[in-house]
Formats: structure tokens, sequence, C-alpha cells
């Protein structure tokens, strides 16, 4: 079917384009908020009567057991309440961006079951991010919904990218 040089070609370009789809775990190009919006989030935004704020823990594991250019960005996040409220069930994280410049990492998140945390904290992982850094500075931006469906943006800036070896 494939004979020659031409349909060798052909069919190596089909399977560079299906392996580059399949493995492509990360999204880098035109996030779904453009990159402004994004950037100019608040690193307080209140939601119905409560204040809340975002703190973020960024690696890359460059333990002996990954790949020798480590594993793709993992990111922990925590939305409290500032006067530690209990933070109501109907609030839930629905997206996160990680802005590297001028590219952009946007996901949702896993369903990883986290440790316990306090009822004034909301934690929640996304993984399988770019092989950006380690030791570099980015921007993180979650996307949250209320029970009334209403979505708000909280920022963290200058997040630091850590190497764990």
């Amino acid at each position: 079917m494939f004979r020659g040089r031409i349909g060798r070609l052909f069919l190596l370009g089909i399977v560079l384009v299906a392996m580059q789809s399949a493995g492509c775990d990360s999204d880098v190009t035109g996030p779904s908020i453009p990159i402004e919006q994004l950037l100019a989030a608040p690193e307080v935004v209140e939601i119905d009567g409560h204040s809340y704020t975002l703190e973020c823990f960024l690696w890359r594991d460059f333990m002996p057991v990954s790949p020798p250019d480590g594993k793709p960005l993992a990111v922990h996040v925590i939305v409290s309440d500032v006067d530690s409220l209990d933070i109501p069930e109907t609030i839930s994280l629905i997206l996160l961006w990680v802005i590297n410049g001028d590219e952009v990492w946007e996901t949702s998140f896993s369903n990883e079951s986290l440790s316990s945390t306090p009822p004034h904290q909301l934690p929640r992982i996304a993984r399988n991010g770019p092989k950006w850094g380690p030791n570099i500075y980015v921007d993180v931006v979650v996307q949250i919904m209320n029970a009334g469906r209403q979505t708000f943006l909280l920022k963290a800036a200058d997040q630091f990218i850590i190497m764990t070896e």
C-alpha cells in the first residue's frame, strides 16, 4: 500500500502526527481566556461574602526513577478563606493556568484524593504539564465557580518551580 519513498514519507508523517497527538498532555497554545485577562486576575477575590487567596506548590520530578530530562510539571494549589471560615461545598475549582512569559498551560484538575485539610482550605492538584524549569518563576491562575455558576479568576504571581531529586 505505501510503496516507494513518497508513500513511506506519507506514512511516517501520519505516525508522527499520531504520536504527537497521543503524547500531548499539556496544551501550551492559546488559552481559553486571553493571557492579558489571566494576568490581570486579582490575588484576593471576594465570592459570596468570602475573601479567598491562592497558595501554590509547583515542581518537576528528577528523582532517579524519572526520565533524564525529568517528569512534566505538577501543581498543587490551595484556595484559602482569608478569615479562616469554612469554604462552602458549593465552591469548586474548575481550571488552572500556568503562565511562563507568553506561553500558557491550561488544564483541569485531577481527581486525586488529597490529604485532609482544614475546612477553610480547598486543595487541588494538576499533573502532566509542560517541562518548564525548574528554577524559574511563573504566574498561576485558577478559575473558581460558585453555586450560581458564576466564575471568578484568582492569581498567585511569581511562583517558583522547584526540582525534586
